[in-house]
């Protein structure tokens, strides 16, 4: 009695049978054979020019390290353990003395006896495949499948089934294991029903992605017998149930998968299958497909396992399969097969997907190649020793099976081999499959372009549950994960451009025994960590092993993606230009401009944003004719060119108001498709005559533009706790529109229409929606764009939209609305933040601010507590209170929601324990005074759910006070300058501010009096109190980067003839705590003269 399983040393997720390798040592010459063992032999006799001995090719796709180094290992040792099947499955390990193992597939057969202990050990051809067969009386003789890579092999049991186990099995289900019976045809079975048939058996365990575990795999409960599929080559074959077994392997009468838990363990989800095969007829073992479709129902998706090979033997063979859930249906016949990114990586090491076949047909090391044919060096290289022009008998296209790259390293079901170890179980082996249709194709080089989508392909396959088409990464790399939690920092969650720049913008954070640094590689794209941590063949630690092989077409889909450049192929039509303002002599202001041509509306937006100018005033604003450069924009650009007066009807003018700070917005959207000479914008000082000009910004082709807002209360959402961010990128791919959202206000589980709309948060609550076609006034999806926001069981939420149009100036804010009755719960204005969008979380810091409210009786805490989000993916918070006990410390901590909501502390990670490591602590510490600062950094961009700050009694822990943390407001720290040591009596007097404004960045001002008349002194922000080694050093916007201007903030002041100077500067960055104070230098010595401490003023 035979049983087989497919034993890996590594756990795969989607198994197949066969691995593809060619032994080492192999004297197989493909192109001229002798008989079997014959040695090596000359590459002759078949018209064959020659072997290509070139180096490997430069330029290749995989040229590099995959072919440098030593020749690979040519034996490999395998040793482990028998050990029975039966009580395994209820749980123990009782091993197997004198148990008796043979080598099928390989040539010579090498043999072992399983000690006291149950051991053996076996010398094995390296890179392939080999059935061992073990027996011992009292038990069924069992077949173990086995893939060699280069490494040796320790702990790989082999499981004897127990004629006990077996035949009690068997007999609970009424299925007699010793009565011949007639065989099946169509449509139950596929073979004659003239022959006599006996049964073998399939046993195994369905389980899951992984996904319920967190990156465990489980086994899986709920799964009919209706939902198994037994084929052979396509068709249906006879079978006996299956029957499902207890979670110990004990026979069971259950209609479905049986699964328990114990302790937080989960066992079970096991099943027997009792298919029929040939008592004496024919070869001695089949090639079986096993799968399971698992119809939606209760709301639940469609679940998929397998499909997933499995060989079966007679007499009574016992065969096992773990069928994994892949979420994708069975692939269609391979067509149109592409030589350089499906058939090369064939031959690619185990560990990178391949099946080994270079780590004997290779000339690296000074190696001589097995057969004369080395497949190393890239797919030029490789497919020099495969051109059937070359090499007809390698490669036979007029019979494609007669072709030895398919002949030699199959299974030979007599088990006489003509190849130390084979590759493929049968012609139905998936590598099989793809290498025959190549050769049916024509066996050329045809290099394809598949034009994998990275938006509608990839992305889903990483970031998607697989019960909608992922293939389990999100488990672990999205699921409940932030870039600071997810394994490696590898966060596959978020935008697709946040994604795309986790994959090819930032090296990998540990690449284990790999060595390999780039989760892409587009160099060598079998080395990438995506495709190869993944692989059944790797032995790089992964929960779940989910490519069996580069056979599996989700891994050919990743691989000619990379391979051809990784890139976003999202596109639109649209153009988008833009830059930033750059002032001309004598004006400090701030601004963006943005141009958006739509060819299909033959329409042209422009959006300004300005900061820095005079409160209260009007600012013409003009798309002009020429670059920066040429006479700051030269003149007007004119819709009709003959027409030469300066008309608004036939310019394109974007003029603004100021508000009470000094920033304005300006918009316009007119009904001309904009020339290529519409080069730049420029604002004209309107405070003065002739409206010379200010600023000007070229529009610069190809702009990525980021507008941005946070969430507000509407009417129907005034008492509903709903806070966070928005945004809306142009871009040359279309428009992308991101929220994250969270607040005691939203339901868990649930989901949020949201939109953009046409009209500010204050005109009609964001009016109606904002349509791509404004022609159409139906509310139709395809026609605006809805990033529908799903909130998880913590209560945050994000939703994301794409569409391939960049969105004209009228796309003003997003809403979100009741999932119910459909009202405005809460809005947020979109105004334009920066170009040159990076895939960060942000393009800018976001700055959140609010005032401390007393919670306990009698307390007399006052102050104010900030929370700044920035680019760099940090969080940091301020806290600055009075009215405290003198020196002493006082807990504080950020917590999820609003204070109304009295919330728990905010978790960095929801999913893992409370506590300092995980949490957001700006501890306060009080001087003599009672007044107290403190504040926290961490690695980790908050969630808009860290919503408040509380202060708590150093005593008893009861709650003092708490402020919540309000979008839209600004603070500003400020102080009076004292004199030090190289400064001491030089009357040097005057005050400073530092105002960090919400999501603008960072203003600063100083005034002085006893100044040297006319001269300019540096000044800059510090990073420590002045009382701390007179202020320390300079504060770094980046603490990684090179000091210098553009990293630090320098309000440079200039003295008049009176010695009365000023000094401003800003910068987009809300600068953290450490911007402690402002230090101004001699301008000669550079010393140090006067320093003010940066203090929030007690409200």
């Amino acid at each position: 009695m035979d049983f087989t399983q497919r034993w890996t040393h590594v756990l795969t997720a989607a198994a197949t049978i066969g691995l593809l390798g060619s032994a080492c040592g192999s004297g197989d010459d493909f192109s001229n054979p002798g008989p079997a063992d014959a040695g090596a032999v000359a590459d002759a006799g078949d018209g064959a020019v020659g072997v290509d001995a070139s180096l490997p090719d430069a330029t290749g796709i995989d040229a590099g390290p995959t072919d440098l180094g030593p020749a690979p290992a040519t034996e490999v040792t395998v040793s482990g353990q028998a050990v029975k099947l039966g009580a395994y499955l209820a749980g123990s390990a009782d091993v197997i003395e004198g148990a008796s193992i043979l080598t099928y597939g390989i040539t010579p057969a090498k043999t072992a006896v399983t000690d006291a202990t149950g051991q053996y050990a076996l010398t094995l051809p390296a890179n392939g495949q080999v059935l061992l067969f073990a027996n011992k009386a009292g038990y069924f003789q069992t077949y173990a499948e086995l893939s060699t890579t280069s490494q040796n092999i320790s702990d790989q049991r082999i499981y004897l089934a127990e004629t006990s186990w077996v035949t009690a099995l068997a007999a609970y289900h009424s299925v007699d294991l010793n009565q011949p019976f007639a065989c099946h045809g169509a449509p139950a079975g596929a073979l004659n029903p003239d022959l006599q048939c006996i049964y073998a058996i399939v046993v195994g365990r369905l389980v899951d992605d992984g996904t319920p575990g967190g990156g465990t795999v489980r086994p899986v409960s709920g799964i009919a017998a209706a939902d198994f599929a037994l084929t052979y080559g396509g068709q249906n074959w006879y079978k006996k149930g299956p029957y499902f077994m207890n979670a110990d392997g004990t026979p069971s009468n259950s209609a479905a998968s049986v699964v328990t838990q114990n302790q937080g363990a989960y066992t079970g989800g096991l099943f027997a299958i009792f298919v029929e095969i040939p008592m004496v007829d024919g070869a001695g073992s089949r090639d079986l497909q096993v799968s399971v479709t698992h119809p939606a129902a209760g709301g639940q998706p469609e679940r998929r396992f397998g499909p997933r090979g499995v060989k079966v033997f007679r007499p009574y063979g016992v065969s096992w399969a773990t069928l994994s859930e892949t979420g994708a249906p069975p692939p269609p016949p391979p067509s149109s097969v592409d030589f350089d990114t499906q058939i090369y990586p064939l031959f690619l090491p185990v560990n990178q997907g391949g099946f080994g076949c270079q780590g004997c047909h290779t000339n690296q090391g000074g190696a001589v190649p097995a057969a004369g044919m080395s497949l190393v060096g890239g797919p030029e290289a490789a497919y020099a020793e495969l051109d059937p022009a070359k090499h007809p008998s390698r490669v036979n296209i007029s019979s494609p099976d007669e072709s030895y790259l398919l002949k030699r390293p199959l299974y030979e079901a007599d088990g006489v081999q003509d190849h130390p170890i084979f590759a493929f179980a049968s012609p139905q082996d998936p590598a099989y499959q793809l290498i025959r249709t190549w050769i049916a194709e024509g066996g050329v080089r045809n290099q394809i372009a598949y034009g994998v989508s990275y938006y509608r392909e990839v992305r889903p396959l990483l970031a998607a549950p697989a019960t909608e088409g992922g293939t389990g990464c999100y488990a672990c790399h999205v699921s409940g994960r932030t870039e600071n939690t997810a394994p490696g920092g590898f966060f596959m969650g978020g935008t697709a451009g946040q994604l795309l720049y986790a994959m090819t913008g930032r090296p990998a954070t540990y690449v284990g025994g790999t060595n390999e640094k780039y989760r892409v590689n587009t160099a060598q794209p079998a080395q990438s960590l995506v495709l190869v941590k993944s692989l059944a063949g790797n032995p790089t630690p992964h929960p779940v092993k989910i490519f069996g092989d580069a056979t599996d077409t989700r891994y050919q889909r990743l691989y000619q993606w990379i391979a051809a450049g990784a890139t976003d192929d999202r596109a639109s039509p649209d153009e988008v230009t833009g830059g930033a303002f750059v002032p001309q002599a004598g004006y400090e202001l701030h601004g963006l401009g943005t141009m958006i041509r739509n060819p299909t509306t033959q329409e042209t937006s422009v959006i300004v944003e300005f900061s820095g100018l005079k409160p209260n005033q009007a600012y013409p604003v003009h798309v002009h004719a020429a670059s920066c450069a040429d006479n700051v924009g030269g003149g007007h650009y004119k819709i009709d060119p003959t027409v030469a007066d300066t008309v608004e009807a036939n310019e394109i003018w974007a003029s603004v108001t100021t508000n009470a700070n000094g920033e304005a917005t300006g918009t316009n959207l007119v009904a001309h498709l904009a020339r290529g000479d519409a080069r730049s914008l420029v604002i004209h000082d309107g405070t003065l005559a002739g409206n010379p000009k200010m600023a000007c910004a070229d529009l610069a082709p190809e702009a990525d533009v980021l507008a941005e807002g946070q969430f507000l209360p509407l009417t129907a959402g005034a008492e509903l706790d709903i806070y966070g961010s928005a945004t809306l990128r142009r871009w040359i791919g279309g428009t992308e529109a991101v929220v994250s959202v969270g607040g005691a206000g939203l339901t868990p589980n649930t989901t949020y229409p949201v939109h953009v709309h046409a009209a500010r948060c204050a005109d009609g609550e964001g009016g109606g929606h904002y349509k791509l076609d404004p022609s159409v006034a139906d509310a139709l999806k395809d026609n605006e764009i809805w990033p529908t926001v799903s909130v998880g069981a913590t209560g945050r939420g994000f939703g994301e939209a794409w569409v391939p149009h960049a969105a004209r100036s009228t796309a003003w804010s997003i809403v979100i609305h009741d999932p119910v009755s459909k009202a405005k719960l809460s809005c947020a204005d979109l105004r334009v933040s920066t170009m040159g969008y990076d895939q960060r979380k942000s393009a800018r810091d976001l700055f959140n601010c609010g005032l401390f409210k007393p919670i306990a009786q009698g307390t007399t805490v006052r102050g104010a507590a900030s929370l700044a989000r920035h680019v760099d993916g940090k969080t940091t918070v301020r806290v600055e209170v009075s009215g405290l006990s003198p020196n002493t410390t006082y807990p504080a901590h950020v917590h999820d929601g609003r204070c109304a909501a009295v919330g728990g502390h905010y978790l960095i990670d929801p999913t893992a324990a409370p506590g300092a490591a995980n949490e957001i602590w700006p501890t306060v510490s009080t001087n003599a005074q009672g007044v107290g600062l403190g504040t926290a950094t961490v690695d980790h961009y908050a969630w808009p759910s860290a919503g408040s700050v509380v202060v708590h009694d150093p005593a008893t822990n009861a709650r003092l006070a708490c402020a919540d943390l309000f979008p839209g407001g600004d603070v500003t720290a400020e102080g009076a300058f004292i004199e030090l040591t190289a400064g001491a009596g030089s009357g040097i007097a005057g005050t400073a501010t530092l105002r960090r404004r919400s999501s603008m960045g960072t203003d600063v001002t100083v005034s002085l009096t006893g100044l040297s008349p006319n001269t300019t002194y540096p000044a800059h922000v510090h990073a420590l109190p002045c009382a701390e080694n007179e202020a320390g050093g300079h504060y770094f916007i980046d603490p990684a980067a090179p000091a210098g201007a553009a990293n630090e903030i320098w309000p440079i002041v200039s003295s008049d003839a009176n010695g009365v100077g000023s000094g401003k500067a800003y910068v987009s960055h809300v600068a953290r705590p450490d911007a402690a104070s402002i230090v101004v230098h001699d301008p000669v010595t550079k010393a140090k003269l006067v320093c003010v401490d940066l203090r929030w003023p007690t409200p």
